[in-house]
């Protein structure tokens, strides 16, 4: 019969891939939107622009696969992430932000005035997934130092945090300055979604690693 551990772990190494598939989708989705809607300039547009009018089905499927990316991801880290408290709390962000993605696709923004519901909310679950994810960033990133399995990571992690904080900061003053805030908003995407997939290749790596160490046990 195989160990119980063997199989745990090629539950892990399946979330890792599924994390790494939906945030494909995601990437995927806005490359494909960008061609369709030559219409909105990406300079002067947020990509939560996608999805209001024509195509707006594909901008809200690529908000779920990254919210179920998410989801892959902290379901694999609470296997096989680091114990300490800082990657707990991230965990917990990290959640939050799976159900504000969640609310994005479903209430898109507004365009225009007047004010509706669905850009009130759209708008919160904004601040809610950057503040979150920024956060969760932060803290997992510190975090891999505390475990062996994740130290080789936790360099290159540290760096692409302080790449989300500058991009995150340019978002700011562009949208106050109101000059290239959509240039800004895909770079800050792009930052978060590299460090994303950088942990769900690193989670890949954790669990094949043990797969291939209880092989032989299976045999």
């Amino acid at each position: 019969m195989e160990p119980r551990p063997a199989v745990r772990d090629r539950g892990t190494l399946r979330l890792a891939l599924l994390a790494m598939a939906f945030e494909t989708w995601f990437v995927l989705a806005l490359v494909v939107l960008h061609l369709l809607r030559r219409d909105l300039p990406p300079g002067r547009t947020m990509i939560s622009q996608y999805a209001v009018g024509p195509d707006g089905a594909l901008m809200a499927s690529a908000f779920v696969a990254l919210a179920l990316a998410l989801l892959m991801l902290v379901l694999g880290l609470l296997r096989d992430g680091p114990r300490s408290w800082a990657a707990r709390i991230a965990e917990v962000l990290l959640g939050i932000a799976v159900v504000g993605l969640v609310i994005s696709a479903a209430f898109p923004m507004d365009i225009r005035p007047p004010r509706t519901l669905s850009g009130k909310l759209h708008d919160i679950s904004f601040l809610v997934n950057v503040t979150s994810s920024l956060l969760a960033s932060a803290l997992l990133s510190a975090s891999f130092g505390s475990d062996p399995r994740w130290r080789p990571l936790r360099g290159a992690a540290l760096a692409m945090v302080a790449a989300q904080v500058a991009a995150f900061v340019a978002q700011i003053v562009t949208i106050v300055t109101r000059n290239h805030w959509g240039v800004a908003n895909r770079l800050f995407v792009l930052t978060m979604v590299i460090w994303f997939f950088a942990v769900a290749l690193r989670l890949r790596v954790v669990a094949l690693d043990r797969v291939l160490v209880t092989a032989p046990l299976r045999s």
